[in-house]
């Protein structure tokens, strides 16, 4: 066994592990993640936060710096002995990012708590890039025809913002008066695909 942590194999799926004590602020971040095809999983702080790092060999770990810092700073830490993985410490206004530095000393691995869930896909995205020097992910750039941040081949509902397969929007019902339809708020008028 070797006393150093290793990236794990970029292989398939992304795996992303959200570590944060309140659900309610990495649900986005999961449904982002999730929608843009990653494999996003979701720990508390503490023990359970840690064996999710061991048994699922995140390709990026999102931390989130809770109060107290401290503890957050432990979690960075001891996460850093069980993978090699890239961490993005998703932090306070109040955040001190000179504790962090024994965990991460890339500057953009911190990003505010207040960021959107796109914007931490796209770091999450631009972490994984660098980390591992991967060629394609399957997050799409801007596409042409205005569709943003929606992976090839996917579609968007432009009323409740849901993204997913076009499978999910095919309507099964051959007499229904639209081929599309949102799965979540059932509009057919606001559905659009990225090519």
């Amino acid at each position: 066994m070797s006393l150093t942590p290793e990236m794990p194999e970029l292989t398939g799926q992304i795996r992303v592990l959200v570590i944060e004590d309140d659900f309610a602020v990495a649900h986005p971040i999961l449904a982002r993640c999730t929608d843009a095809g990653m494999d996003a999983r979701y720990a508390p702080m503490g023990r359970a936060g840690l064996e999710a790092v061991r048994d699922t060999h995140p390709h990026v770990i999102l931390l989130s710096d809770t109060e107290p810092e401290e503890l957050a700073l432990k979690m960075g830490l001891y996460s850093r002995k069980l993978s090699a993985a890239p961490i993005l410490i998703l932090t306070h206004a109040h955040s001190n990012p000179a504790l962090w530095r024994a965990v991460t000393s890339d500057e953009s691995s911190f990003l505010p708590k207040s960021s959107s869930a796109q914007i931490v896909l796209e770091r999450t995205a631009a972490l994984v890039k660098t980390a591992y020097h991967a060629k394609q992910l399957m997050i799409s750039e801007t596409p042409a025809d205005g569709v943003q941040n929606v992976p090839h081949g996917w579609g968007k509902c432009q009323i409740c913002g849901y993204i997913g397969p076009r499978a999910k929007f095919e309507v099964s019902n051959p007499l229904a008066r639209h081929r599309y339809c949102c799965p979540v708020c059932k509009r057919s008028d606001d559905v659009v695909f990225s090519v």
